[in-house]
């Protein structure tokens, strides 16, 4: 996020990406944060919650094409993953929107690609993340 509130180029904002992903991923972490701790907070730790994490992540070359299309789809830029610990205790499970499901792609067809392309690498790290 502070390369994207300091950058004052497309070039600067490039380099600095392939400088925190090595040029290998396609996605950084821009937020990390957990419902279920504050929700234990919020009743005194009286009531516990099952571990429930909310992670933003993005790419500001993907973001930036579906932006420039159109503006509204900041609503769903950058996106984000709910993961969510089982009720009994063995595993998590991965929540998360595809693009092409939740932004209005209005008939525009080169949006509607942009979408896709997020879905598509949105799965192959989900894929890579539970492999």
């Amino acid at each position: 996020m502070r390369l994207l509130a300091t950058a004052t180029s497309k070039e600067e904002i490039v380099k600095g990406l392939e400088e925190m992903t090595g040029g290998t991923r396609d996605f950084v972490l821009f937020a990390a944060g957990s419902h279920s701790r504050w929700l234990s907070a919020y009743h005194d730790g009286a009531k516990k919650y099952r571990e429930t994490h909310i992670y933003t992540i993005g790419n500001p070359i993907l973001g930036e094409a579906m932006l420039s299309l159109d503006l509204t789809t900041g609503l769903h830029i950058p996106p984000k993953f709910l993961v969510l610990a089982r009720e009994d205790g063995k595993g998590t499970d991965i929540t998360y929107d595809l693009m092409t499901s939740v932004a209005d792609l209005k008939g525009n067809e080169e949006l509607k690609k942009a979408a896709q392309i997020v879905d598509d690498k949105l799965e192959a790290m989900v894929k890579r993340v539970l492999a």
